[in-house]
């Protein structure tokens, strides 16, 4: 079973309301909030870093930046470092780059033990809009 299948049947089995859309190929979140006309900041992107405590997922307002040295002061890491493509490669094997389902207990490998990451760390970070800073 694919990432979106199970992303999906999560949500109905917990009676979450939930829109899906086919969108044009898009590099952003922003892009893909554009193809669908809606606001990016109604768009959540997802964003893996990897920390000293391993990796985590961050969910964000699709345009907004993150500050990583406020993510490692937020969450007390020491160190705090984007995931590289390779290693999202490795995460989610079942889903396109870039397209990392929001869900982190949902991979395929979750509590399997594959590729040695039995878990992900899931933070929704909530950002204060102030000019000039996303």
């Amino acid at each position: 079973m694919n990432a979106l299948t199970r992303c999906c049947e999560y949500l109905e089995s917990n009676h979450i309301q939930y829109a899906r859309w086919i969108h044009p190929p898009a590099y952003s979140a922003r892009e893909v909030a554009s193809s669908a006309e809606i606001p990016a900041h109604s768009v959540a992107k997802t964003v893996i870093y990897c920390g000293d405590n391993g990796y985590g997922m961050l969910l964000v307002p699709a345009d907004s930046t993150i500050d990583f040295t406020e993510v490692r002061r937020l969450l007390g890491l020491s160190e705090i470092r984007l995931a590289a493509e390779a290693e999202l490669a490795k995460l989610f094997p079942d889903s396109e780059l870039g397209a990392m389902p929001p869900l982190g207990n949902l991979r395929s490998d979750a509590g399997s033990g594959g590729h040695g990451l039995n878990r992900i760390g899931v933070h929704l970070l909530q950002w204060r809009h102030s000019p000039g800073r996303h």
